[in-house]
């Protein structure tokens, strides 16, 4: 998987409100521990290798530092990049798709005779990270992921876009490169356009092919 852009300063946001929640965890935690930590300590000084052991590693020091906020946030962040992001009310405010899945359906390319592939597309996310790996069983070749982009139109359309490799195990095939723009018609409909720079002289195309596809999410990733 690689990180992904996404054109709203919606990142940034979500970093200072997770601090913000850290901290105030912090102060609570901090103040609901004191008194029992406290007990413990002196009850440790009581005992004379506990009291040594407490004066060499300062136990209550450490304890504080494990809950103190930038720890905290490091926590909170993971289960956000995790889980949190793709739940139904946050990511309602963030308006950034969850596109886990296996989707799968027909791609249309300008490249050969037989312009008609049968198209699988997984992909896995994160908050912070993505990767798009398709495979094209009548082909047999596999393009992956190494950029990409996410788009919120004024209209509220969401858009995606990004570059990839192609590699196949034919022996006459080329590696090349390219680029993806997927439009979201529903939460489990993918339409999309794609570009390359593949060989296709043969058929009076300089320069590489273009062509379309349409997917559909037959499983959740999530």
């Amino acid at each position: 998987m690689h990180v992904y852009s996404i054109d709203k300063d919606i990142r940034r946001k979500v970093i200072e409100v997770i601090f913000c929640i850290g901290i105030f965890i912090s102060i609570i935690m901090k103040y609901l521990l004191n008194v029992p930590i406290e007990f413990i300590g002196e009850c440790i000084k009581k005992v004379e290798l506990l009291k040594i052991l407490f004066q060499i590693g300062n136990v209550l020091g450490v304890f504080f530092d494990i809950i103190s906020a930038p720890v905290i946030y490091a926590l909170l962040y993971r289960w956000f990049d995790k889980k949190l992001w793709k739940t139904k009310y946050i990511n309602k405010v963030l308006q950034i798709p969850d596109l886990n899945g296996e989707w799968t359906g027909k791609a249309k390319s300008s490249f050969g005779d037989n312009n008609e592939y049968t198209m699988k597309l997984t992909i896995k996310q994160t908050w912070s990270k993505i990767s798009f790996v398709a495979s094209f069983p009548d082909t047999n070749s596999k393009s992956e992921s190494n950029c990409a982009s996410f788009f919120i139109e004024t209209n509220g359309d969401k858009k995606i876009g990004f570059g990839f490799v192609n590699r196949s195990r034919e022996v006459s095939a080329q590696q090349y490169d390219g680029y993806n723009v997927l439009e979201l018609d529903s939460e489990n409909e993918i339409a999309g356009r794609y570009f390359n720079n593949r060989d296709n002289s043969a058929f009076g195309i300089d320069g590489g092919n273009k062509g379309q596809f349409k997917l559909t999410r037959e499983t959740n990733g999530t």
